[in-house]
């Protein structure tokens, strides 16, 4: 059996998910059009035109965002994914990719990769679960945070650090985990939350 990084195409890599049982990749993997509709909208709102940019997305899912930022001209797309499958496709792709837990630091007590220093466009959507920390205030979630060295405001002051003057940052939490599916047309994600 082939191993995640053993894989040498995307085919290759979706044949190890599958026999893995991967679903939330899957799921993720079916919902292309929709991620990079979501991605444009967001950068159509931030004013954002990505020809010559670089661009960082954190907790990039399939990476539908820097295929679409390619596609329009992006000089540099990198992703940081604590997932091995989702870094694995970012580099078949040839974007380049660091497989990283970003909610927890490193030796040098940073949550990001140095290489991903001076990006002119950040995209993060999904990466946190907003409802966690708009709770952030219950004594579950203080201790989890303390047991993983998490601080947000370090978290949103280091991701701050990473943009060039110019820079521009566009964040969008995931909504709180359901036991239901959200019904939107536009969106037909089948990942629970």
């Amino acid at each position: 059996a082939t191993s995640v990084f053993g894989c040498q195409s995307i085919d290759e890599l979706i044949d190890v998910v599958e026999d893995a049982g991967n679903s939330y990749f899957k799921n993720y993997w079916e919902e292309t059009k929709a991620k990079k509709r979501q991605f444009r909208a967001g950068c159509f709102a931030a004013g954002v035109d990505l020809n010559g940019l670089s661009v960082l997305d954190i907790g990039p899912g399939t990476g539908d965002s820097l295929e679409v930022a390619r596609e329009q001209g992006a000089r540099v797309t990198m992703a940081v994914d604590m997932n091995p499958y989702f870094t694995k496709l970012q580099l078949l792709r040839g974007h380049q990719a660091f497989l990283r837990n970003y909610t927890r630091k490193d030796a040098l007590n940073r949550y990001y990769p140095v290489e991903c220093s001076g990006v002119d466009f950040i995209w993060s959507k999904g990466a946190l679960n907003c409802y966690e920390y708009a709770n952030g205030s219950s004594p579950m979630r203080w201790i989890k945070d303390k047991i993983k060295g998490f601080d947000l405001a370090e978290w949103f002051t280091q991701m701050q650090g990473l943009t060039s003057k110019k820079g521009c940052i566009v964040f969008t939490p995931a909504v709180s985990r359901q036991s239901t599916f959200i019904e939107d047309p536009d969106y037909p994600i089948k990942t629970l939350y």
